[in-house]
Order: C-alpha cells, then structure tokens, then sequence
C-alpha cells in the first residue's frame, strides 16, 4: 500500500519509514501540511500517518481540511497525551490516535487494521429504515443522499447493521473495532458511537439504540431489507 507519513521530526519519520518499508509498504514523507497537501492532491494513499505538531498548521486543523477532501484513513500519532487531544482528534475525523514513544509493531498492526476497516469486499447492500450502507463502495446512503462518514464509523455501523434485531455487547464491538475492549477502547468506542449517531440525526435516519451499560442495537422494522448488491 502506499502510505503519508507527516511529521516535522525528520528522525522519528525516518525510523518509521523504514520499519513500513520493510514491511513491503510505499512510503512519502512531508515535513509541513503545505508539503502534505500537495502530495495528497496528486497521489492517491491507503492511510496518512499524521503528527499534531506541524511547523506550518496544526495537524488538527490539517485534519479537518484532509475531511473536506476525501475519505482517506487517518491515524494520530502524536507526543500529546492528554485525553481531550485524543477525543478532539477523533472528533475531527481520525481513525485512531496513537502516542509517542510507540512501539513500531503496534503501529503497523493499527495501520493494517484501519486500511482492511476501509478497504471492504462484500456486495451487500444493508439497510435500516431509509439508511442503505453499501458494503462494497464503502458508501452511506440516507433517503439517497450522500452521507460522509469516517473508515471507523462505517466499520461500526456495518457491524450493528449486520446484528439487526440483536444487541451488540459494547466489549465485543470494541473488540472487534479497535482489537481490545480496555477502557480506553470503550471510551474510544462511545466517542465514534456519538460522532455517528449525530451524523446520522442529522440526516434524518438514526437507527442506533444504546442499551446502557451493555451496548447497543439496531431496531428491525418491517420495511427494512438485506439484500445482495445487484
């Protein structure tokens, strides 16, 4: 796959280059957004890897402009530990958020699962009242209209859809999103829950139930379908 590397911190760009070469991957590194930005208009990537401490503009807000331009997966990576900063990024359309110093295993194993969550096979068409999630074009459909949502939120919303009917305990959901159902992962889990249930209100269709304190379900109604994808 080939992949964005953005950080001003040419060594740590370095180390994790290489370690993402080895692994088979085609890497570019930008120094600032500007540089960024110009390599995201011209290439096409399968993730950016994305530090919040840039030279030229925050990574967040770097974040936010990347949103408004297409769906690509973003991972964090960032010496910030405070937890607003890992809520605030994922707010703003992260897929994950990982701190420095990491270990270079696990971010490879965090890339590999947010571009398998976003890079999908299936040929089925899922829907909930007005909503159809179509699996294969990794697109959500409202009252067919168009409805952006993140790589990981999509992954959520696929797994709830395919339970309709049945709730979804929140530590297997977690689990299955974010490979582990510690409380960092559960608290990660509601901030996607949230971010997509507002997305989904907004558009008039949100089929999300939070059963509290055990997780969450997708209501069948009779006019909802499953069905393969012509």
């Amino acid at each position: 796959m080939r992949i964005l590397l953005v950080d001003d911190d040419s060594a740590a760009a370095a180390v994790l280059r290489a370690a993402l070469v080895g692994e088979g991957h085609q890497v570019d590194v930008a120094g600032s957004a500007l540089e960024a930005q110009e390599l995201v208009d011209g290439l096409s990537y399968s993730v950016v890897i994305l530090d919040l401490s840039l030279p030229d503009q925050s990574g967040l807000s770097m974040l936010r402009d990347l949103r408004q331009r297409q769906d690509v997966p973003v991972i964090i990576v960032s010496g910030v530990v405070e937890l607003d900063a890992k809520l605030n990024s994922l707010s703003a359309g992260a897929d994950d958020y990982v701190t420095k110093p990491f270990h270079l295993r696990e971010v490879i194993a965090r890339i590999e699962a947010v571009v398998r969550r976003a890079d999908r096979g299936d040929t089925e068409l899922l829907s909930a009242g007005s909503l159809t999630l179509d699996v294969k074009r990794g697109t959500l459909r409202i009252c067919d209209v168009p409805i952006h949502i993140t790589p990981t939120e999509f992954a959520i919303l696929e797994q709830l859809l395919r339970c309709k009917g049945r709730l979804v305990i929140k530590e297997n959901l977690a689990g299955n999103i974010h490979g582990s159902a510690d409380e960092r992962s559960l608290r990660l889990l509601s901030v996607f829950i949230s971010q997509l249930r507002r997305k989904l209100a907004s558009a008039g269709e949100d089929p999300i139930q939070t059963v509290w304190g055990q997780g969450y379900i997708v209501r069948a109604t009779s006019g909802d379908r499953l069905k393969a994808a012509a």
